[in-house]
């Protein structure tokens, strides 16, 4: 299919990165559609570990371009540190496009996070996302294209900092070397600062095969996820028509990924979080800690009622289920398969999040495998309570398992026909 979306279907953290990779090996463009540096995306191949947080994952496999639509607010200064890294690590300088509508995070958005305590409150990345999204509803902010003009942007800058001053006593930038910073990052760009939309239309209209990289988790959704322990941006599929300003076919390739278990990061309601000795293993097992900001992960047990949601909200096409070694020795596994809301069964996410928060779990316990899974490459060569455990998602959710992680490496990978 020309086009395929990868979506977080837990809480972000699902491996994204990995199964974007893979599958932009036969793609022509990798187009990230959300999010900011907030985002975490690891890739490790033959080349080494990589942290990607604005470059697409796919922009890596030679052959494949990388597409910042405009739904991606941009940090100038993290995206030029995070091609150096590429750089760093020998690999060719990837062929990237950066939409001229995008918003810019700017100094002082780190800095207004950081006063406001909304990292606190919520568990953000600090990163400055959520300040720079607020100037954009507001119609204040500055966007990639406005650097074409640097008059036009110092006078904002001045007009920023005098605001800043006002309402918190300090700004954080100096107007004149902020705007001198920021036009040195547009003549370094400026021939790949274009029309990001019509570029992709242009494509899809050629039958050139995209991949569409969505940030964070379909729970860490704006409007759909579990708010306000939430993302600044819209986290689902439909987050491509907001984010790239293009329509799908009708039939496009969704592949949600999920881990073999669910984890989280920040505040907020996690009906199958284990604080106990399960959650230490899992956390040990599978090294969780966050790409961005290096927190430990809540971690905890499958959740089905979640995954149920999240295939409803996005209509998923398939599934790649990550992490399966992270299981490897549990003679028993839990998977929750219903909440327990009021003294009745629910099999229905909660809406509300006061509801989420109350909801017990009900779990099935499934049987577990000794077998170490990391070298399989074949569904056969899966023992079989592995392939028990993943039949039972799919008989639970409606959707194939196409794609399975049996460890972190590029190759690591089971594909399922």
């Amino acid at each position: 299919m020309p086009e395929t979306a990868v979506i977080g279907a837990q809480w972000g953290d699902e491996a994204k990165g990995k199964i974007v990779h893979f599958l932009a090996r036969e793609a022509d463009l990798a187009v990230r559609f959300n999010g900011g540096p907030n985002a975490g995306h690891t890739v490790q191949d033959a080349r080494g570990t990589i942290q990607l947080h604005l470059v697409p994952a796919g922009a890596l496999q030679p052959g494949c371009q990388g597409v910042i639509a405009h739904g991606v607010a941009v940090d100038p200064r993290v995206l030029e540190q995070e091609l150096d890294s590429i750089l760093s690590q020998g690999r060719p300088c990837p062929v990237l496009y950066l939409s001229h509508r995008a918003p810019l995070i700017l100094p002082h958005h780190r800095l207004v996070e950081e006063l406001e305590g909304t990292a606190e409150r919520i568990g953000t990345t600090r990163r400055g996302v959520g300040p720079a999204y607020q100037e954009r509803v507001a119609r204040r902010g500055l966007r990639v294209g406005d650097l074409a003009q640097p008059e036009a942007v110092l006078e904002r800058l001045r007009e920023l900092r005098l605001a800043l001053e006002k309402g918190y006593g300090r700004a954080g930038f100096d107007p004149e070397a902020l705007c001198q910073e920021l036009s040195d990052f547009y003549r370094r760009w400026q021939e790949r600062i274009v029309d990001t939309r019509a570029l992709v239309a242009g494509a899809l209209a050629q039958g050139r095969s995209v991949v569409f990289e969505g940030a964070q988790g379909t729970l860490l959704d704006l409007d759909l996820g579990t708010y306000p322990y939430v993302t600044s941006s819209t986290t689902t599929v439909h987050g491509i028509g907001w984010g790239v300003g293009v329509r799908l076919s009708g039939s496009p390739r969704v592949v949600g990924v999920a881990k073999a278990y669910t984890t989280r990061v920040g505040e907020g309601p996690f009906p199958t979080e284990d604080p106990g000795a399960g959650g230490e293993l899992l956390r040990a097992r599978g090294r969780e800690y966050g790409t961005t900001t290096g927190r430990p992960r809540r971690c905890g047990w499958l959740d089905l009622v979640a995954l149920r949601y999240a295939q409803e909200v996005n209509q998923f096409t398939e599934l790649a289920v990550t992490k399966l070694d992270v299981l490897s020795g549990l003679e028993e596994i839990p998977v929750c398969t219903a909440y327990e809301l009021s003294g009745r069964r629910v099999e229905d996410f909660p809406g509300r999040v006061s509801e989420l928060a109350a909801a017990r779990p009900l779990y099935e316990p499934l049987p577990g495998w000794n077998e170490d899974i990391r070298p399989a490459r074949t569904w056969e060569e899966l023992p079989e309570n592995a392939r028990r455990y993943l039949l039972f998602i799919e008989e639970q959710l409606g959707v194939p398992v196409t794609l399975i992680g049996v460890g972190p490496g590029e190759e690591e990978l089971i594909v399922r026909r």
